[in-house]
């Protein structure tokens, strides 16, 4: 009797290590595909350039050089900025306003302080000052405009 266990016992180790085994082959294969896939996704994806020509991004080039014209170096090449500009933007909301106005430039539009709603979102020191001047939202649509 006590043989006939221990056969028995062997016979499951066995089909319990085989188990393991192909499990373990499993894993391993699909280990491997995963990894192989991920290094191919790495390497495209590192290879992939945008390159945009010369033609496209050189907006200084397209317009000439005057008296009326001020050309800005910036981090993405050269801008040319009309020295009077008709249409400014006060973005970033009320200091930038504060201080156009101070200056007698009157914005088309303006950043407003979302949690303000007296006089259009404007705080009222600009009341009378900020005639005309549309309202931006926290989130504003300069396209918009």
């Amino acid at each position: 009797m006590k043989r006939s266990f221990a056969c028995f016992t062997k016979r499951m180790d066995l089909r319990l290590n085989r188990s393991f085994y192909r499990r373990q082959d499993w894993i391993k294969r699909c280990l491997f595909l995963v990894l192989t896939v991920a290094t191919i996704a790495f390497i495209s994806a590192c290879s992939f350039s945008t390159k945009i020509s010369s033609s496209q991004c050189n907006i200084a080039s397209t317009v000439e050089p005057s008296a009326e014209v001020r050309i800005v170096q910036h981090v993405l090449g050269e801008a040319a900025i009309p020295i009077h500009p008709q249409r400014i933007l006060a973005l970033t909301g009320t200091m930038d306003l504060d201080t156009l106005l101070a200056l007698g430039i009157t914005p088309i539009a303006a950043g407003v302080d979302p949690n303000y709603h007296a006089d259009h979102g404007f705080f009222p020191h600009f009341q009378g000052k900020a005639n005309g001047i549309q309202p931006l939202s926290a989130w504003p649509q300069i396209n918009s405009i």
